[in-house]
């Protein structure tokens, strides 16, 4: 074995066109450059892909192809290769190696490790262990379509080096049709064609599981004997989809335990097994020929109510007092069947209780609606259950607030924009004990979403007070606002004495940004050579200037003559062409925006 020795040579054993394949993969201008590259490098990894073709090997004196002796498969035949020295004398390597002809290639299985699939291209990849005695550069990528019919080669791939794994991959892709099934798997294969063990099939299907669509409601209703889940009919057929799966769970946002897998005509379920006062939610996912769940396409909610279920009242209730608030605690029931707390309240030596709470998940209160501290109030609570049912009351205890007045802050704020003003109501919540109640509205700007503001940190939180003296009416027009601002309000009351209740509630307000007007009383006049130009000052938040625009007889195309600020009302256009008729238009102008031209007037020059 040697290597050629000439651009001829190399042709003949490999191929006539090997040295344009040269030229292409190192960037080479010329069959000469090509061959004596070819001369300069000996190792199989400085020529690229032309490595695998076995011809171009024998002709870089790296391979033999023994074609003149047949033997039957299983015969096992001795080679013996010797290195010849340079050196005149010196003794050749030798080196001696057996083959078995099998006519099969002898390399490790190909390991499926990763796919994807999508409803146009779909992915594989394979590995298998570095073996030196392995041959396999390449693998034969075999396909069917439909999960029939025979395997055909459709791909032969060099196989990548993976150093850090010290493993070979295989991978492939392709674009598919949508909603088919695709069978794949690998062969390792020698670059004389020798096909080794083929890799397990991979089926694929070019599906998008995500883009199927929900049923419609879901709906639980309860029953003498349990829960009743109907829902609509889903998919009328999808062969990707085997089945439903109904979970259960006593949290609507995690929990879920599969409760059945029912067959996609299914459209309702009876669920006896439940705790009876107890919220059950429920979620209905598609099961995939996968055996993976999509996202949930139908949730419901419900409650088996046994309304002769004894509901037992709290606990150990507490109340603390403060100057401000009344606090109140108890201890948390064990009962699943119970779903919050009410809290009721009652003057001192009067029997008239009112409910003073929303449902409560908690067990703590505080009361900071009573404003004066001369009354002495007293409280219990409620146990609420999911049926809708409520205990008896807990103990009863009693509070009162440290201060010895305070006024009620007012309530039911509302906030309009009315003609580039604010206007503000709200109503009072008047006490025998306010003879003559008052009012001071607070301002920020920008949208405050803090809803627990004493009056001592309206200032801290951007408010200023926004009257001089105290309003005695129920309603308030705030000028001193800009289009395209927001702003934010809370109210507070006055009693005679000058007492201050707390804060009402926060609104906030966004004002639009109105349309910019054109200049008004637009007038012409000619002075000299001149013509001048004259306008009202426009009073619109925001205006920086105004733009002058000019059009002669016949013509309709304006053109801008001049800008001149806000301050200044009037424009002089000179060197105009005599026995000439100008029209002339304004606009006004702000940081954003320009008017609609104004009316237009015309003069002769």
């Amino acid at each position: 074995m040697k290597k050629a020795e000439s651009p001829e040579e190399l042709k003949k054993i490999s191929n006539s066109e090997v040295l344009k394949f040269i030229m292409a993969l190192q960037g080479l201008s010329s069959e000469n450059e090509a061959w004596e590259y070819f001369k300069t490098h000996s190792k199989q990894s400085d020529n690229g892909l032309l490595v695998l073709n076995p011809d171009f090997l024998v002709a870089l004196g790296v391979c033999f192809k023994d074609t003149g002796y047949k033997a039957a498969k299983g015969t096992t035949l001795k080679y013996q290769v010797s290195y010849v020295p340079k050196t005149v004398g010196n003794k050749p390597n030798e080196l001696v190696s057996e083959i078995t002809l099998t006519g099969k290639l002898a390399s490790p299985k190909p390991k499926a490790i990763r796919f994807s699939e999508s409803d146009s291209i779909v992915n594989v990849e394979w590995n298998l262990p570095k073996d030196e005695s392995n041959p396999a550069l390449l693998a034969t990528i075999y396909k069917r379509e439909g999960n029939y019919g025979t395997f055909e080669p459709i791909k032969k791939l060099l196989m990548a080096n993976n150093e850090k794994l010290d493993k070979n991959t295989i991978s492939y892709s392709e674009k598919v049709k949508p909603n088919t099934q695709y069978d794949y798997y690998a062969v390792p294969t020698s670059i004389t064609g020798l096909e080794g063990t083929p890799s397990d099939t991979i089926s694929l299907i070019s599906h998008q599981f995500g883009t199927i669509p929900k049923v419609v409601a879901m709906s639980a209703k309860d029953t003498l004997s349990g829960l009743y889940l109907e829902w609509g009919k889903g998919l009328e057929s999808d062969k990707f989809i085997s089945a439903l799966v109904l979970e259960r769970s006593t949290d609507p946002k995690s929990g879920y335990a599969i409760l059945d897998t029912l067959s996609m005509q299914q459209q309702s379920y009876f669920d006896t097994n439940l705790l009876p006062n107890v919220l059950y939610h429920y979620q209905l996912r598609y099961l995939s020929i996968r055996q993976t769940l999509t996202d949930q396409i139908a949730t419901a909610s419900g409650i088996h109510a046994d309304e002769s279920l004894f509901m037992e009242p709290p606990v150990n209730l507490k109340a603390a007092s403060s100057d401000d608030e009344i606090s109140l605690s108890w201890n948390k029931s064990i009962f699943p069947e119970v779903s919050g707390y009410y809290v009721y309240r009652s003057k001192s030596g009067q029997d008239n209780w009112e409910l003073v709470s929303n449902h409560l998940k908690d067990t703590v209160f505080k009361d900071a609606t009573i404003q004066n501290g001369r009354n002495t109030y007293k409280y219990a609570v409620k146990t609420a259950g999911f049926n809708g049912a409520q205990s008896d009351f807990s103990n009863i205890v009693f509070g009162n607030i440290g201060s010895t007045y305070k006024p009620m802050a007012p309530i039911g704020m509302q906030l309009a924009p009315i003609n580039g003003r604010v206007n503000i109501s709200w109503r009072s919540l008047d006490t025998d004990d306010i003879a003559n109640p008052s009012f001071n509205i607070y301002k920020a700007i920008g949208n405050i979403l803090s809803a627990d503001i004493s009056v001592k940190q309206l200032a801290l939180n951007g408010f200023q007070k926004v009257n001089e003296t105290p309003i005695t009416n129920t309603s308030f027009e705030d000028i001193n606002v800009v289009q395209g601002k927001t702003y934010s309000y809370t109210i507070t009351m006055l009693d005679d004495q000058g007492n201050e209740s707390p804060v009402s509630n926060i609104e906030s307000i966004s004002l639009p940004m109105g349309p910019l007007g054109p200049p008004a009383n637009i007038g012409v006049r000619k002075i000299n050579n001149e013509i001048i130009i004259s306008w009202d000052k426009s009073y619109q938040q925001g205006v920086t200037g105004y733009a002058i625009y000019r059009r002669s007889k016949g013509n309709d195309a304006y053109e801008k003559v001049g800008n001149v600020n806000a301050q200044t009302q009037e424009f002089k256009d000179a060197g105009l062409q005599k026995g000439t008729y100008f029209y002339y238009v304004v606009t006004a102008i702000d940081r954003f925006r320009e008017s609609s031209k104004s009316i237009e007037v015309g003069i002769g020059h």
